[in-house]
């Protein structure tokens, strides 16, 4: 019945058993940058961050930073640890979309102020016009002998100018597109894909998991693939 309409009670009620079922897995142990775009017309990322962030912070054993970007550094302080969604509502209460884009500024920021973050997760469509650029950070942090893994989240963008200049200079990158309609069920499941990849099993999707599954069989019956 939910699948017809969306159904508050419903999707409460899966949202709970999602969480139950997320914790009860593999743990994020790496110290994770939380950077989120919010430069003119990103008011998308600010939603999908509140969600993104709900969702991993109760995983996270590391350290988990929090900065807002566009032309600069927006760090933020999630209260509560941010165990729950309404502690992120409030994160972001006065966080309004506007100005250009610097993608490199979050990471710069976090460096700055001794946070040396061993993945950081971008909630952004990748598009960059304002310094420092992501890959001018990256390359003097990289100079030092400093190493780290970035993870994308796409937001309604095919961009990847950024992610593949990170990756032509030596980074491990992973980029996942989001473009549900989150007025609508089942837009957290594309945001559970990208945790396998945080907590370091790697990009799992739903046809990896099929395939990994056992198939029933009649005792005797050779089931051959």
């Amino acid at each position: 019945e939910s699948a017809k309409g969306h159904d508050e009670d419903v999707e409460a009620a899966i949202q709970i058993a999602r969480e139950k079922k997320l914790r009860e897995g593999a743990r994020i142990k790496r110290d994770t940058l939380l950077a989120v775009d919010v430069s003119g017309s990103m008011h998308i990322s600010i939603e999908v961050a509140k969600r993104l962030g709900a969702l991993i912070a109760p995983l996270c054993d590391g350290k988990l930073r929090v900065i807002c970007f566009r032309e600069y550094a927006i760090p933020l302080d999630v209260k509560g640890g941010g165990q729950t969604l309404q502690d992120w509502e409030e994160a972001f209460r006065l966080v309004r979309a506007d100005g250009s884009t610097s993608l490199g500024c979050a990471l710069e920021k976090a460096v700055a102020e001794g946070f040396y973050p061993e993945q950081a997760i971008y909630v952004t469509d990748q598009e960059e016009n304002a310094s420092p650029s992501l890959i001018h950070v990256y390359r003097g942090l990289a100079a030092q002998g400093y190493d780290m893994i970035f993870v994308f989240l796409n937001l309604r963008s095919h961009e990847e100018r950024v992610s593949q200049e990170l990756e032509e200079a030596g980074a491990r990158v992973a980029v996942f597109h989001f473009d549900e309609d989150m007025s609508k069920p089942g837009w957290y499941v594309s945001l559970e894909q990208v945790i396998p990849v945080l907590t370091g099993e790697g990009p799992i999707h739903l046809v990896d998991r099929i395939l990994a599954l056992e198939l029933p069989a009649r005792p005797g019956v050779l089931v051959s693939a």
